[in-house]
């Protein structure tokens, strides 16, 4: 059948379904009828597309011959004059071409210049041949720029195409009869949605309720009216009685719970009713905890939209129901007597959290809308986006029973005001995040200043920027050092964009080569990087990002703005202030760091180095002390205006030799002294100035021992600490013995004063040991008398200690205290003209805090 041919041979496929559902009754004349009905259609809502995508320019006559007014003519076409090259002349709109086009006759009419033929092949819509003679640049007055023109065969119509309409102001683009469209699909979607824009009553959110929780040992608050002026008691029992006929109060006789009223007057003369519950119930309140959205969720969700809707709530939380526990605490005091609340009222804590929760439930799955409290933002990406994301929104508040202030309400708005911040199109400068698209983060320091740039690579390859951020160093932070400034817009920039970064693998950007080195997440974190930059780097490490260093001349964006910062300052967490000390049992003052940044200041030589160290080096030093220092820039940096070589303090010159004498106090040996310098100290030639102090110390000389070197064979190393403990005795030294006691697993000593070294004395002090570090599992000791008494084995037996006993006429077997004994005896000697118990003090503190030879730690790290 001829019918049946028509409907199999329609190109669009939706018209061919809707003739598909006219079944087989229906005529050949009632399908041709339909289809040129649907074709119509199509064209109206093609055309309508078209003109929406240049809003609001003004109709006029095409006889007005006006500059800058769009004209339409009779047939439906659009005309604007331009003033090109200081010609006036009129252009037809043609959104189907990015070209704009002017025939040869007429540009030798205007211009008559030489032509000089190029290769360029264009077609029209229906796939006719455009013959170019030329393509030339004319400047645009509207549009303060030169633009391209194509010139072609004679007698074609001037064509504004889509090139030069982009650069045009957006106020010579307004189309009148686009705003009566806009208004007229406006129009419909208030009467299609009447339920919600109506006005006779306060909305009720269906199947929703808000719970107020309150905490255990709350008790009823119950406050009396207060009094308000008389002029007002009108206005407030009118809105009571307003409020009552909707349901949101019920007026009752008794409650434990009231809250007086405070009356608000509102522009048009109105009162808005609030309750003081911050006096009730919001102190005895579990606050509900729920987020709100940041500017930034909202800048992410709408940022591509085209054009923009809000709608706003009426009344807002006044919709939302309470359940019945909560209206027996929701009870305001009024002159008129007691009101309870059967909707959530304002001025409740709760109240924010539990109407976003409830609302984001109702409209979750909408694409492009966003709700904060009573405002609902909509907008879409393509051009039905907008309009059928609106309606999806409507649709689900008219299915919950929710109604809107149609007044307040804006639909389809190139740009929107929310929150202090101006909603639109962002496809000049900046773009709104995409988390499909590769992240960059950008970071700069000036010498009083922040930068950094968060942007994405698009589709093609092109940076472009998301969030543009900047602010003033403080005072404090204007002292540290580059690199540790350089380091703190990283850390900065992290904490501001923290949510697009966390998770996901993102590009920093720096232009700084150290901190490339210092920060690649490929590398350890070095032990040599001062205190800062260490907790730096460990917060950096819980990113998963690549770094890249970029010539300063490429790194413009985020050096830019270091340089010009906002005046704003923000203080980071306050570094801690250590100061810098070695203690000698309080005989004297310690060395602080007063002293040290006082003296620093003084120091010629520290002096360039600190300079260099805030700012830069410029040049490599001639002077050989500065070369040192150069040599180390990258470890060098500036804490609470003191020099520090990682975490080791810089010594200025006046205090080096005090600081010689104190690591010397122990006469601990050339490897301790360094290893103990290495913790805390550092100037240059430091370690070979340790080793003369060894060289010429006469008790060192005197006491120095050499071990005979022979094969042993070693013991197990200890599992944990206090697992095996060595034991001795030396003596007598001031006719006194002492007891030795070392930890193997850690090397932390013990020595106790003996009057007397019996097997009862020798038990107690044992005893005493263990009943502050624990009963170890194995005792290693010589062949003593006390040690292997009865009273000693008993002793070990019962407690489960294993008891080693070294070879006879063999010491070695107990190396770890016969080795300690000399070390102490030694200590001792060289401290003859000090108090004992003050000699032994000093001794321990320093053996203690220094890393040993065979750990590598201190044993008060280990113990």
């Amino acid at each position: 059948m001829l019918r049946d041919k028509l409907v199999v041979g329609v190109r669009s496929e939706n018209l061919q379904k809707r003739l598909l559902q006219e079944g087989d009754d229906a005529t050949l004349n009632k399908i041709y009828e339909i289809a040129l009905s649907y074709k119509a259609a199509e064209r109206d809502l093609l055309s309508m597309k078209i003109k929406t995508k240049y809003a609001k320019i003004q109709h006029g006559s095409k006889a007005t011959g006006k500059i800058n007014v769009v004209e339409a003519s009779e047939n439906g076409k659009y005309f604007i004059t331009l003033n090109v090259d200081n010609k006036n002349i009129q252009f037809e709109f043609d959104t189907g071409s990015c070209h704009t086009l002017m025939p040869i006759n007429l540009y030798k009419k205007l211009w008559n210049k030489k032509i000089y033929p190029i290769n360029l092949h264009l077609k029209s819509y229906s796939n006719i041949k455009i013959d170019v003679i030329d393509k030339r640049e004319v400047f645009v007055a509207e549009a303060n720029k030169s633009l391209p023109l194509i010139i072609t065969e004679a007698n074609r119509p001037v064509l504004l195409g889509t090139t030069w309409i982009k650069c045009l102001p957006a106020e010579f683009l307004k189309f009148s009869d686009i705003n009566l469209v806009q208004e007229t699909t406006c129009s419909s979607l208030v009467n299609k949605f009447a339920e919600v824009f109506g006005t006779s009553n306060v909305g009720v959110i269906k199947d929703h309720t808000a719970h107020l929780i309150l905490r255990k040992d709350a008790n009823p608050r119950f406050f009396r009216a207060r009094n308000v002026p008389y002029v007002m008691r009108n206005a407030i029992e009118k809105e009571l009685e307003n409020l009552e006929a909707q349901g949101v109060i019920t007026k009752i006789e008794r409650s434990d719970w009231a809250t007086p009223i405070v009356p608000i007057m509102k522009k048009n003369g109105h009162v808005r009713i609030c309750g003081d519950f911050k006096i009730t119930l919001n102190p005895v309140l579990k606050i509900d905890q729920y987020p709100l959205p940041k500017i930034e969720d909202i800048f992410a969700i709408l940022g591509r939209g085209i054009n923009f809707s809000k709608i706003d709530l009426s009344h807002a939380y006044l919709q939302l129901e309470l359940d019945e526990n909560s209206k027996e605490m929701a009870v305001i005091n009024t002159h008129n007597g007691l009101y309870r609340y059967n909707r959530l009222p304002f001025g409740i804590a709760s109240a924010p959290a539990i109407w976003q929760r409830i609302i984001e439930q109702i409209l979750s799955g909408i694409p492009g809308s966003l709700v904060y409290l009573d405002d609902i933002l909509i907008t879409g990406e393509s051009e039905a986006d907008p309009l059928r994301n609106l309606e999806a929104v409507l649709n689900r508040l008219n299915e919950y029973g929710l109604k809107a202030n149609r007044e307040k309400c804006n639909f389809f708005q190139e740009s929107l005001e929310y929150c202090g911040h101006v909603i639109d199109k962002m496809d000049q400068i900046l773009i709104a995040y995409d988390p499909k698209l590769p992240i960059r983060l950008s970071c700069d320091s000036s010498s009083y200043g922040l930068g950094a740039v968060l942007s994405q690579i698009d589709v093609d390859g092109n940076e472009r920027p998301i969030y543009f951020i900047s602010r003033t160093l403080s005072q404090a932070e204007k002292k540290y050092s580059q690199i540790d400034k350089e380091c703190l817009s990283i850390i900065w920039a992290l904490k501001k964009f923290n949510n697009y970064l966390f998770g996901r693998k993102f590009e920093l950007i720096t232009d700084n080569k150290p901190l490339h080195h210092i920060l690649n997440p490929k590398r350890e974190i070095s032990s040599n990087m001062s205190a800062r930059l260490q907790r730096w780097a460990l917060i950096l490490s819980s990113y998963n990002f690549t770094i890249e260093c970029r010539k300063t001349g490429d790194h413009g964006n985020a050096d830019g703005l270091s340089r010009l910062p906002l005046k704003q300052y923000e203080e980071m967490e306050e570094d801690a202030v250590n100061t810098v000390h070695m203690i000698k049992q309080c005989e004297e003052l310690p060395l602080t760091s007063s002293h040290i940044r006082r003296e620093s200041c003084k120091d010629s030589i520290l002096k360039i180095v600190y300079q260099n160290t805030l700012y830069g080096w410029k040049d490599k030093p001639s002077n050989t002390e500065l070369l040192s220092f150069y040599l180390r820039r990258e470890e060098l940096t500036v804490e609470q205006g003191i020099l520090l070589l990682g975490t080791r303090v810089v010594i200025p010159r006046k205090f080096r030799a005090k600081i010689k004498a104190e690591l010397h106090q122990g006469h601990l040996g050339v490897v301790k002294m360094k290893a103990l310098a290495r913790n805390f100290i550092w100037w240059p030639g430091i370690d070979r100035e340790i080793e003369e102090i060894t060289r010429v110390c006469r008790e060192c000389n005197i006491n120095s021992h050499t071990l005979k070197q022979e094969s042993v064979h070693r013991w197990e190393s200890a599992p944990t600490p206090w697992y095996r403990v060595h034991l001795d005795f030396a003596g007598p030294f001031t006719n006194k013995m002492f007891l030795i006691v070392i930890d193997r697993y850690s090397k932390w000593p013990e020595i106790i004063i003996m009057n007397s070294t019996t097997a009862g004395n020798t038990i107690r002090v044992l005893r005493d040991l263990f009943s502050r570090y624990g009963i170890p599992d194995q005792v290693v000791t010589d062949n003593g008398p006390q040690f292997v008494s009865e009273e000693m084995k008993y002793i070990f037996k019962s407690n489960g200690v294993h008891h080693l006993r070294s070879a006879p006429y063999f010491p070695a077997t107990n190396g770890l205290a016969e080795r300690f004994v000399q070390t102490l005896k030694r200590s001792l000697k060289n401290m003859r003209n000090e108090e004992l118990n003050k000699s032994l003090a000093n001794f321990l503190f320093t053996y203690r805090t220094v890393s040993h030879s065979s750990t590598r730690e201190a044993p008060a790290v280990l113990f």
